[in-house]
């Protein structure tokens, strides 16, 4: 199989250097990239076409927030949060991957993979701030979803993009966007990765 392609982003460049000589050094992994975050950020990543993509968030976490959001399009994220206190703004965005700065070198990559291959990727030290965000099993407070909305969602566990979903069911982009917004509405979430987590915890999608 071919290497796994990793973009970088930091806006610290001891950080990216560091990040990238780890990264160069484990097997099935190919860093194409170690960027700052640029004033076009999901073109420049674009350019180097990534399996998923990297984030160090900083303590500004709106700017992160926003560099999710954009990224997400281009391919999976995985945020490293600096702490605990950085999960809910990578929550919020929709990041596929969530990581403290003190994980191991291994388990980085392994969440990587895990993302690229459409995995939500949850550090077990963010146990608390997940279970502050997802509703009990088996709620019955959810309103149902119509069919096309629930195969949105399952192509949304999958980690596909709005870009994607479209193709796979042939319908617009626009009518993908109008469907996850409902899905978000319906299941009481903040992003698509939440979204996704609620429906597990709820069965309305397969574990």
């Amino acid at each position: 199989m071919p290497d796994l392609r990793v973009l970088i982003l930091s806006k610290d460049t001891l950080s990216r250097a560091a990040l990238a000589a780890l990264l160069g050094g484990a097997p099935g992994i190919e860093v194409v990239a170690q960027l700052p975050p640029g004033d076009n950020p999901a073109d420049q990543a674009a350019l180097f076409h990534p399996d998923v993509i990297l984030l160090e968030m900083g303590p500004e976490t709106s700017d992160s927030q926003e560099l999710i959001t954009t990224l997400q399009e281009v391919a999976p994220v995985v945020a490293l949060l600096s702490g605990p206190e950085n999960f809910a703004a990578s929550w919020e965005a929709g990041a596929r991957g969530h990581l403290l700065r003190d994980i191991s070198p291994h388990a980085v990559t392994s969440a990587l993979v895990a993302a690229a291959n459409g995995n939500l990727v949850l550090d077990p030290g963010l146990a608390d701030q997940i279970a502050s965000r997802v509703v009990p099993d088996g709620s019955s407070s959810l309103d149902p979803l119509s069919p096309r909305e629930r195969e949105v969602l399952l192509l949304m566990a999958e980690g596909l993009s709005n870009k994607a979903i479209a193709s796979q069911l042939s319908i617009s982009e626009h009518t993908v966007k109008f469907h996850v917004n409902a899905i978000l509405r319906k299941l009481g979430a903040q992003s698509r990765t939440e979204a996704v987590i609620v429906a597990a915890r709820s069965g309305l999608i397969p574990i």
